[in-house]
C-alpha cells in the first residue's frame, strides 16, 4: 500500500486531525479496492496460503497488514478487512504457524 500517494502522505502528516481525516478517506475508498486484489488472488490460487499450498512472503505481508489493522495501528477502522474471508483465513494460518508462535513468544513479551 505504500505505493499510494495518500497513504504515504498520511504517515508524513504531523497534524493528528488531518492525518485521521486522510486515513478515513483511504478507508472509505482506495483501501477497500486495494484489499480486493489479494483476496481475489488467494481465491484464484486455491491453497491454504495466499500463493498456494506453502507459506510464502505473501502470507507474511498479509499477516503484517491485517495485524496492523486489527491493532488499530494505522488509524484505519479495525474492521476494514473483516469481509475478506480468504485474507482472514491466511492471517489465521500464519498466526497459528508454530514458527510464528515461537517468534511472537520470544519477541513480544
Amino acid at each position: 500500500m505504500s505505493n499510494f500517494p495518500l497513504w504515504g502522505a498520511s504517515f508524513r502528516e504531523k497534524d493528528t486531525e488531518k492525518q485521521l481525516a486522510m486515513r478515513a478517506e483511504l478507508a472509505s475508498g482506495m483501501m477497500t479496492k486495494t484489499l480486493g486484489f489479494p483476496e481475489s488472488r488467494i481465491i484464484k490460487n486455491k491453497g491454504p496460503y495466499a500463493a498456494g499450498p506453502t507459506l510464502t512472503v505473501a502470507d507474511f505481508a498479509i499477516y503484517g497488514v491485517l495485524l496492523g489493522f486489527n491493532k488499530g495501528t494505522f488509524g484505519i477502522p479495525t474492521t476494514i478487512a473483516d469481509s475478506y474471508t480468504n485474507m482472514q483465513r491466511v492471517f489465521e494460518q500464519v498466526k497459528e504457524h508454530p514458527k510464528v508462535i515461537e517468534w511472537d513468544t520470544t519477541h513480544n513479551q
